[in-house]
């Protein structure tokens, strides 16, 4: 399953310049029947590298933080996106607290359910469909005062002390500013893909955590499936 899902996204990255979205052919069929969706803690992956000053705990910690801030706020952008767009959903979507109440009852954690087959985690969670999404980028989002505060105090001086001393304590090109998310709709059924989308950004890192996440999922939210039409 989980090769699968690696070739899909392969390819996924190859065509993503040709096409936005891919969607199976017989969505509204297949999904007549679906009334909740859950989405799933964001996986984040970082490949900057991290100095030995920041701890293991620290890092989960920070990825944590931002898989739920990612989640949250794409299931806020797709209920904004019902105003905007006059398009109301179809389906329920499941509260992001909820699911990860649901998940860690079910011993799941957010770096665990990253993991898990989306069948799996669509049964526990008693809905319809899945969405699950990975961002990758060089590293945290470690500008945001309340997020470093969450994080730990011991992070907190670390990002200070950077900032004063004009280093970074994660090692990664101040140059390299791109970010790449992808997000995958799994059936609950057979976990087959119902619709997919990738996008990469070059960001201001200046800008707060909360307003570069939403400029994110802006796109991705405006797409997403099981709407009413017109």
């Amino acid at each position: 399953m989980k090769h699968h899902l690696y070739l899909y996204s392969f390819l996924l990255i190859l065509t993503s310049s040709c096409t936005q979205y891919y969607q199976i052919g017989n969505f509204e069929e297949t999904t007549f029947n679906h009334q909740q969706v859950a989405i799933i803690p964001f996986e984040i992956f970082i490949y900057g590298k991290i100095t030995e000053e920041v701890s293991e705990e620290e890092i989960i910690k920070m990825e944590n933080y931002e898989s739920e801030l990612f989640q949250l706020l794409f299931y806020n952008q797709l209920l904004e996106s019902t105003k905007k767009r006059k398009k109301s959903l179809r389906v329920h979507i499941q509260d992001p607290q909820l699911t990860i109440e649901i998940l860690n009852k079910n011993d799941i954690s957010n770096r665990s359910s990253w993991e898990e087959d989306p069948e799996k985690l669509a049964e526990i969670l008693g809905v319809d469909a899945v969405l699950k999404a990975k961002v990758s980028k060089a590293q945290f989002f470690s500008n945001d005062k309340s997020f470093a505060i969450d994080a730990g105090m011991t992070l907190l001086d670390i990002i200070i002390a950077a900032t004063v001393g004009g280093g970074n304590p994660f090692y990664v090109d101040s140059s390299n500013k791109e970010i790449f998310v992808t997000y995958d709709l799994f059936d609950a059924k057979d976990g087959e893909i119902l619709w997919s989308t990738n996008y990469d950004y070059a960001l201001n890192w200046s800008q707060q955590i909360d307003k570069m996440i939403d400029r994110i999922n802006l796109r991705s939210s405006k797409i997403f499936p099981y709407r009413y039409s017109d």
